[in-house]
């Protein structure tokens, strides 16, 4: 199944709370699972502001090998949530060799802000779901941050 570590999140340089969430990916106990648009759903979750039932658009071609989490984000379309894989052999899976970057961004309006709980719940075709939860942090500064 799938397993993630430590995340990152970024303020948004217009003061209006974090815009981009990064939870990195790996493999754990299989050899690769799945992860084309019709086989996985993406769901978010900001609590007392947004729900989306499933806001993933699939695996980007891009390499994040010497990107910016910036460059990353650039190429994701506003309120959806892109898989950037490393050392991809170019499938739809996500293999045990390789290292997987989720990244969200969040529509302008429906930003995460201080103190907000955040819910991402990662459900391939096979294996059990990967649920994520989080707080923002009451501090945040400016550009990204890791966090849980």
């Amino acid at each position: 199944g799938l397993v993630g570590s430590e995340m990152c999140i970024r303020d948004s340089s217009s003061g209006t709370g974090t815009d981009v969430i990064i939870v990195p990916l790996k493999t754990m106990g299989v050899n690769y699972v799945p992860m084309g648009t019709d086989t996985t759903v993406v769901t978010l979750r900001i609590e007392n502001r947004v729900a989306y039932a499933n806001i993933y658009n699939g695996i980007d071609s891009t390499d994040p090998t010497g990107k910016t989490y910036d460059d990353l984000v650039s190429s994701v379309q506003s309120g959806k949530a892109e898989l950037f894989i490393e050392n991809s052999d170019g499938d739809q899976s996500l293999d045990f060799q390789e290292k997987g970057y989720l990244i969200i961004l969040l529509s302008k309006g429906y930003h995460a802000s201080p103190r907000d709980h955040v819910f991402i719940e990662i459900r391939p075709e096979k294996g059990a779901p990967l649920s994520i939860e989080f707080v923002v942090p009451s501090q945040l500064q400016s550009g990204y941050m890791t966090i849980g």
